[in-house]
């Protein structure tokens, strides 16, 4: 997932909210794949966030449920999935 550190654009969610919600959608950060930074000061401007979903919470969800892509999304999150996910 496309996780930005500073506002880039209008009525986009940073970081933090965005790992709030995977988090109370039982996923957790896996690790950070660096897309771009500031070539002048080096500060990290945009990572690539993986997740993983913890087993007890997939095995838990609904087919009910809001889709948590669709959730993020809302928030002005962009989402990009790999082949094969969801």
């Amino acid at each position: 997932m496309e996780l930005s550190f500073v506002p880039l654009y209008e009525s986009q969610g940073l970081w933090r909210e965005a790992i709030d919600l995977l988090e109370a959608e039982g996923f957790t950060l896996w690790k950070f794949k660096l897309m771009f930074s500031d070539h002048v000061s080096g500060r990290m401007l945009q990572a690539d966030g993986i997740f993983t979903e913890l087993l007890e919470c997939r095995q838990m969800r609904s087919t009910n449920e809001t889709c948590i892509i669709d959730k993020l999304r809302a928030t002005g999150v962009t989402v990009r999935l790999e082949p094969g996910v969801c």
